[in-house]
């Protein structure tokens, strides 16, 4: 059973401040960590290949359609993140890894 008040936060941040400090949700939360890490590891893949000493091309629509994986990153695609890492999704187990999950999630 999940107690969301105040005096089963993990600090006053997000107990008793949780007011205060909600505006920080979008940059600080696991979200907006699991959404970070999704940008880098798209951007390092279209990095990867504009590489000559890969063989791997990514064309302008797909990089739109990869870029648009993070920019319209949403709860539900945390929530399956999360799902990946914990409990496993269709053919994958789970792999106790955050940003393994990431890449399952890719």
């Amino acid at each position: 059973m999940t107690d969301h008040s105040a005096l089963a936060a993990v600090s006053p941040l997000d107990g008793r401040y949780a007011r205060y400090t909600e505006p920080l949700v979008p940059y600080a939360s696991e979200r907006a960590l699991m959404r970070a890490r999704t940008q880098v590891e798209v951007e390092y893949l279209i990095a990867l290949a504009d590489l000559d000493a890969t063989p791997l091309t990514i064309d302008a629509a797909q990089r739109d359609h990869l870029r648009n994986v993070y920019e319209a990153f949403d709860a539900e695609d945390a929530a399956l993140i999360k799902q990946i890492e914990t409990e496993g999704d269709g053919e994958y187990a789970a792999t106790n890894h955050d940003v393994k999950a990431i890449e399952y999630f890719l």
